[in-house]
């Protein structure tokens, strides 16, 4: 069987239909070819973009201890939402002291966002869900329990809960290495499929915890105020020593 093409100058073309097929193909398996690649630039993209996230928002919780007595925020003393640090460095301070004025905060929502994660609410939404839209800060004994004796002499007593075991902040002048203190990391909220706002360094916090969220790596940003792409391996082999984070958002354990 033949096909008729006719060229631009009239000519008549003639393919048969088992040459049509193999063009089309060769442009199938071209594609194929191409899509991982463009997949992989695409995760780059989202990567950088994450990173920088993790950049901003280390240095609005450096602001942040200037104007509050050199204290990194965890979670504050306040009604439910509006005390988790995404919602203090993202909402400004208002007169009841509560951080709760929207879009005058330290930066802004779509700083506290992994790309790479599904989120419940996109930038500029009101009311903004801060519990399943945002990556997470170190919530490790955060809730009373006692350090270790090997990880306080290594990287120093620096969470301390105020008001109630779940209110903490971090204390720099506590920290014995603020290079090696883990403060942000992308999140994965299992149960919820979305972002969670925090993660606890050698186990899940109600099926969330530390994920790879970016071809195998995590976008995290330390006490001293860089932010670097990482592994799970690579955090864990680090004086933070992270013990327990996903493979990727398909909540598979690594190790």
């Amino acid at each position: 069987m033949k096909i008729d093409f006719k060229s631009s100058g009239g000519r008549t073309c003639n393919f048969t239909l088992i040459e049509l097929l193999i063009v089309i193909a060769i442009i199938a398996i071209l594609a194929s070819m191409l899509l991982p690649a463009l997949n992989r630039a695409r995760e780059s993209a989202r990567g950088t973009t994450c990173l920088n996230n993790k950049k901003q928002a280390i240095t609005a919780q450096l602001q942040y201890a200037g104007d509050f007595n050199d204290y990194l925020v965890g979670f504050l003393p306040s009604n439910g939402t509006s005390g988790l640090w995404c919602s203090v460095l993202a909402n400004g301070q208002g007169t009841d002291g509560v951080f709760n004025v929207k879009g005058k905060g330290y930066l802004n929502e779509t700083c506290i966002q992994c790309p790479s994660v599904s989120n419940r609410s996109k930038p500029g939404d009101d009311p903004f869900d801060f519990w399943r839209s945002s990556y997470g800060v170190d919530w490790s004994y955060s809730n009373g329990s006692e350090m270790e004796n090997s990880r306080r002499e290594t990287l120093g007593r620096y969470i301390l809960s105020v008001a109630s075991p779940e209110s903490y902040v971090f204390f720099l002048a506590r920290m014995k290495r603020p290079t090696d203190t883990l403060i942000f990391a992308d999140t994965y909220w299992k149960k919820n499929n979305s972002g969670i706002p925090r993660f606890i360094f050698d186990k899940s916090l109600d099926s969330g915890a530390v994920v790879q969220a970016h071809g195998g790596r995590v976008a995290t940003a330390f006490a001293d105020g860089h932010a670097a792409m990482h592994t799970g391996v690579e955090l864990k082999n680090m004086p933070f020593n992270l013990q327990y984070w996903f493979k990727s958002t398909a909540g598979d354990i690594g190790n």
